[in-house]
């Protein structure tokens, strides 16, 4: 049986270098109770190529369902508003890394106002890059 949600393999990041170096990156943006780092490339390929990645700190939450339970928000969150991205009119590879960074368990309307507010900047600021 087809899996309808969700995301795709392609657009979630696995690698631990690619992390690594997104962490080390200056592009940021916090809305509470988020901390976002992104990487972008403006390339000459045919499509817009967005990948994410979702970290919850296990010294916040020592139990792993919770950790799950958050990145479950997180990921539904962005699936929900991840087409913010598709009205651009370049093609770009963006690499997206979403840190919770709250001590308590947030509802689900608190985090995905939260990934839409940080969105909408992040395309603002990919706007003012490219008409620079």
């Amino acid at each position: 049986m087809p899996k309808f949600y969700g995301l795709k393999k392609g657009e979630i990041i696995k690698n631990e270098l690619v992390i690594k170096r997104l962490l080390s990156n200056n592009n940021k943006l916090f809305v509470y109770p988020l901390l976002v780092k992104w990487e972008i490339e403006f390339s000459q390929s045919s499509h817009t190529h967005i990948q994410s990645a979702f970290i919850v700190s296990k010294k916040r939450f020592s139990k792993a369902t919770t950790r799950n339970l958050i990145k479950r928000r997180l990921k539904e969150s962005y699936r929900k508003n991840k087409n913010i991205f598709q009205n651009v009119n370049f093609d770009l590879h963006l690499k997206i890394l979403f840190i919770y960074v709250s001590n308590n368990v947030e509802n689900f309307q608190t985090i995905d106002q939260a990934v839409q507010q940080l969105m909408q900047k992040i395309l603002l600021s990919i706007l003012d890059e490219k008409s620079s």
